[in-house]
């Protein structure tokens, strides 16, 4: 063997070496990555997405659907109380109606002369009607009007006006019973005449009180229904 062919068999090892040297640095493990790296990786961020969907979003719309059913609640809780309300207003403007009806009544039995039976009759059906009518009113207008807030006032103020039309309907009765009686029975006549002519102005004196007593009402529950209706338009449906 020559020196030639010796050195080509150094250089040949050589070049083997170095190749394998390179080979096995570009095979060795990789680098590991940091644990941001590995959330920050689209496979971190597709399970995170997942779980957030699985865990915090059926709990996002539960919540979101307890506040909805709460102010719908709420809602139709001050639109049933608007509606009582309104309708107590409406029973109570039908009692306030009712007083000049009855004090129309009064003029008719006052100008009726003589008062004969069937007159006295028909008026005596008026009035019950009348009367009748107000109690119905009055048991409806009592009943709705715990819907307000001021309830205790306004049933205080309310039963001073009921009682003085209570007052107001007896004095036209018995008005309409005194006249009857003065015309058939000659001996009451002089007696009754004279009642008759001081109960009179008592009646028509009575409107005002009734019709303050009426007014101060009426002025609670129509301020009640408006505070009402402005916190109904408030509500956030």
């Amino acid at each position: 063997m020559t020196e030639d062919d010796k050195k080509e068999i150094v250089e040949r090892l050589t070049l083997e070496q170095e190749l394998r040297r390179q080979m096995s640095g570009s095979s060795s493990e990789p680098k590991k990555k940091s644990p941001w790296e590995m959330l920050n990786s689209g496979f971190a961020l597709l399970i995170l997405t997942s779980i957030v969907s699985a865990v915090l979003v059926p709990q996002i719309n539960r919540t979101n659907a307890r506040e909805e059913w709460r102010r719908k609640t709420l809602a139709e809780n001050a639109k049933y109380k608007l509606e009582m309300m309104r309708a107590c207003l409406e029973k109570y403007t039908a009692l306030g109606a009712a007083d000049p009806q009855v004090m129309a009544l009064f003029n008719d039995v006052r100008n009726e002369t003589p008062l004969g039976p069937d007159n006295y009759k028909a008026f005596q059906t008026r009035l019950r009607a009348l009367k009748t009518k107000r109690y119905d009113d009055v048991a409806v207008v009592r009943a709705n009007l715990t819907y307000f807030r001021g309830s205790q006032t306004a049933s205080d103020k309310m039963t001073e006006y009921i009682d003085q039309s209570a007052a107001y309907f007896n004095s036209i009765t018995t008005y309409l019973e005194m006249k009857r009686k003065v015309e058939v029975d000659p001996t009451a006549r002089a007696q009754g005449t004279t009642r008759l002519d001081n109960l009179a102005p008592q009646i028509i004196d009575g409107v005002k009180p009734l019709d303050k007593g009426y007014q101060e009402v009426l002025t609670l529950l129509l301020n009640e229904i408006h505070d009402q209706e402005t916190r109904y338009e408030k509500l956030d449906f």
